[in-house]
């Protein structure tokens, strides 16, 4: 397996490192490691990245500190993809284990042209539509219900990252709802029907940040259902709309 796996993990979380490497290591697997954004240290330019206005409007709450250093640890992640040489990457946290399938079904897609973003990982995937069917018993799809949840572990092609590093910009929402909104970024998203990888029981490092979040009173937050409304009905229709997922390579399954 070629294709580079890149790992978001800070400078403290030495235990979550060590965990996600003895799994790679399990299966043969190579990860760079990219160092996260500390939420706590963020810098004014670091910041600009936010548009809190527009964050407020559309969320209904306020931003945490650690929610604007994952947002930038994954276009840092994405723009390694973007300035590399590999038509593929693949974005991880570091509370993920990997499968036995993982290398096989990331050979594959290697294989499959229509696609720029492949979610492997979501916390639900409800009313899953299925595409294309890949070996070892997985499925290419859209889900009509989302949001989906979590970007723990996702698949980028180079040209669609090229077009990620400044259509995600500036940070209105959190990462993984923004990531799924394939519509709004000329992108071509996917999601697999089951997990390639484990989701860890590590505690999340946003959630666990010690800043206290403000829900804003429902007075503030018309502005926030009108969007969530909106975005809902996008998805699904997003979802429902044709794809052109080919093979260039037939790929046996493994296993």
């Amino acid at each position: 397996m070629s294709t580079p796996l890149l790992l978001i993990n800070l400078d403290r979380s030495k235990d979550r490192l060590a965990a996600v490497e003895a799994s790679a290591a399990e299966l043969g697997l190579d990860i760079t490691r990219i160092a996260a954004v500390n939420g706590s240290t963020l810098s004014a330019e670091q910041r600009s990245v936010l548009d809190e206005a527009r964050f407020h409007e559309i969320c209904g709450k306020t931003v945490l500190d650690a929610e604007i250093g994952c947002y930038l640890s994954h276009l840092q992640a994405i723009r390694h993809i973007a300035e590399g040489e590999d038509e593929i990457g693949v974005v991880l946290e570091d509370d993920v284990q990997f499968t036995a399938d993982f290398s096989a079904v990331i050979d594959e897609l290697a294989c499959i042209k229509g696609w720029d973003v492949v979610k492997l990982v979501n916390h639900r995937t409800t009313a899953f539509l299925r595409r294309l069917p890949l070996g070892n018993g997985y499925a290419l799809g859209r889900c009509v219900h989302g949001s989906l949840g979590s970007a723990a572990a996702y698949a980028v092609r180079r040209d669609a990252a090229r077009r990620l590093v400044t259509s995600l910009r500036p940070m209105v929402m959190q990462f993984d709802v923004e990531l799924e909104r394939g519509w709004a970024h000329g992108t071509a998203l996917f999601t697999l029907d089951k997990p390639l990888v484990e989701l860890t029981r590590a505690p999340s490092v946003i959630e666990g940040s010690g800043q206290r979040r403000i829900k804003f009173p429902l007075r503030r937050r018309w502005h926030t259902g009108i969007f969530r409304t909106l975005n809902y009905f996008r998805c699904a229709a997003y979802a429902l709309t044709p794809s052109a997922l080919t093979r260039t390579i037939d790929v046996p399954p493994r296993g």
